[in-house]
Parts: structure tokens; sequence; C-alpha cells
């Protein structure tokens, strides 16, 4: 066979359904045959991971998270993010703790500060007390729970007007111990200036019912502390005393009065009415002036102290108000026909 002629051969294809060869031009390079498993060539975009860094946000984080789950694409780069993290870490704990000692310094300050004016207010309420005790106290010894619990509720009492209410309390228990009791103690903590200030205005209204004429330890009844009132004419009752029943009901929020409208007080003959220094007495003869009358004798309306009221009234400043006093004497006449002896002053000896 001639050089060529198995080329010819070799290039010719038979036809499907023919019977002969066909020339193929094999100048042309051959056609790839079709990958029978594979079928028809998949068709759509294309992208490399070498460029998903380029990307949307939404990939670099999926990058991130894949690099995560390995761990290790991308560890130089979490190597770099963890010693950052540490670093300021590292910074935010050394300021915290430059911080830390600062505040525990200014702390320091503050306590050492708080505790030496606590001191010295323990101190000078102490000083006044010695300045009012009496000549004569008793035998009995103060309870040392009261004492603790006194200075605990008093060391930062730092108001002078407060200081001396403080002082002359802890003088009155030290001569009569078990006279104050824990309750007011409480109470007087939480008294600002001008709440001490509006009770003692108040107390100044205060008449007292004691026991026999002369001599309060041999009570007739126990002893009652009350302002007497109008009530149908209240408002300018208090507007004389120059009070409001606003500041009557902020006394009774505080502890120290009870300013409800139905209190009343009974007085019988032998009762003893003291305003001030003065003292008056129930005559028998109002008693028989009430014999077969209609009329409930002896209920005067009035506002009350309450026991922490009557406390701390032992110990202020209390300057009598005499136009009220002579007001109240003829309150008494004109509203109850309750007539009282003459005013005899408990500090005049008496010849017989």
């Amino acid at each position: 066979m001639r050089r060529g002629g198995w080329k010819e051969i070799w290039g010719r294809g038979l036809r499907a359904g023919g019977t002969g060869f066909q020339p193929v031009d094999l100048s042309s390079p051959s056609p790839k045959p079709p990958n029978p498993i594979r079928g028809k060539e998949m068709s759509g975009p294309k992208f490399s991971l070498v460029d998903l860094g380029k990307v949307s946000k939404p990939l670099s984080k999926l990058v991130d998270a894949v690099s995560q789950g390995i761990g290790t694409l991308y560890e130089p780069t979490r190597i770099r993010r963890k010693a950052r993290a540490q670093a300021d870490a590292s910074l935010i704990k050394a300021e915290a703790d430059i911080k830390k000692k600062e505040i525990l310094r200014r702390a320091a300050n503050r306590m050492a500060f708080q505790e030496v004016s606590r001191q010295e207010n323990i101190e000078h309420i102490i000083e006044i007390a010695a300045d009012n005790l009496p000549d004569t106290v008793s035998d009995e010894p103060v309870d040392q729970d009261w004492v603790s619990r006194f200075f605990d509720e008093c060391k930062d009492v730092s108001n002078e007007e407060l200081q001396n209410i403080w002082g002359r309390l802890l003088a009155g228990e030290v001569a009569n111990p078990k006279s104050c009791s824990r309750k007011t103690l409480a109470i007087l903590k939480d008294l600002s200036q001008q709440d001490a200030e509006l009770f003692t205005d108040f107390c100044s209204y205060i008449w007292v019912r004691v026991g026999e004429f002369f001599d309060e330890n041999l009570l007739h009844h126990e002893q009652y502390y009350f302002m007497p009132i109008d009530q149908l004419a209240l408002e300018r009752l208090l507007e004389r005393c120059i009070l409001t029943y606003g500041e009557c009901l902020h006394l009774e929020s505080l502890g120290l009065i009870h300013c409800t409208k139905d209190i009343s007080i009974h007085l019988t003959v032998h009762d003893i009415l003291k305003y001030s220094n003065l003292y008056h007495a129930i005559p028998e003869g109002w008693y028989d002036y009430y014999i077969g009358r209609d009329i409930d004798w002896g209920e005067i309306e009035c506002f009350v102290l309450t026991k922490a009221g009557i406390e701390l009234l032992s110990v202020a400043k209390v300057e009598p108000n005499w136009d009220f006093y002579f007001d109240c004497c003829k309150y008494f006449t004109d509203y109850y026909d309750l007539f009282l002896s003459c005013p005899i002053d408990k500090n005049i000896e008496l010849s017989i």
C-alpha cells in the first residue's frame, strides 16, 4: 500500500446508516469526544477562592466562619486579632487597676473624714449632755444597748440645734434611765431642723392633765398631753396658733402627734390641768353643776402628743404662748362650762 493510503483509510468515517467511508480533513484538530457519564457541559458562572476576599460582606463572613471551623486558613489573621484583643484587655485591666486604687484611696479619705466628723458630733453632744445634767441622778445604770443605739443614731447629726436636743435627751436618760425609748431615738434621727422647730411651736399650745396638786408622782390619772381644739372652728383656731392643719398632719406623719378630729379627753373633779408652770384645779362644784343635765361633761376635743412626742417635749425649749392660754381658759368656760381654779405657779412657795 502506498504511503499515505492508511491516512486516507483511517481518515474516513462511516456514515450513520451509510455503507461507505467519509473523508475527513486532517488539517483541523479533531473534536474532543463527549463524556458519556457527564453528558452535557455544566453552564453558569465560575469563581475562584482566591477572589473570595474581594466579594461581598456575606461571603467574607462565610470565609471567616469556615476558617474558624478548619482553624488554619486565616490563622495568622486570627492570631493578630487575638494579640490585639489581649493587649487591649491588658491595657484596660491596667487602667482599671489604677482607677480602682484611686477609688480606694478616695474611699479611704472619705471614710476617714466621715469618722472624724462623726466623732466630733458625738463629743459635742456629750459635752451638751454634761452641761445639762441635774444635781442628782438615779442610781440605776443606763442600758448599754440603749447607749449604743443612741450614739449610732446621733453620729451624723451636725446641726447645732438638733445636737442640743440630743445632748439634753442623753442627760435626761442618765438622770432617769428608761425615760426615752428607742422608738423616740429613731424618730429624732429623721427630724430636720425645720421639723424640730415646728414641733417646738406646737408644744407651746400643749396642756397637761396631771395628778394630785403639787405632786406629779402621785398621779390620780395618767398624764395626758393635749392641745384643745374647736372642731367647728378648727381652721380659725389653728390660724390663731399660727399653725395649719397640713403642718399638724406632717407632725403626725413623723410620729409626734395624733391629730385625728375625733379625739377627746375626759376630765373630772380633782383633775389638775397644767399650762407651762401654771396649775389649775377642777373644783367639786363643777361636777355638781352637771348633775341631772343632759350633757357629756368633761369631754374636750383635742390633738394629743404620742409617747415619742411626750419624751421629746421634756427636752424641748418651749416658750409659753400666753395669748393662747387666755383663749383656752375662755374657751373652756364658754363651750364646756368648765371653770378652773385660779392659776398657781408650782415654783411659788405657799405659806399656810
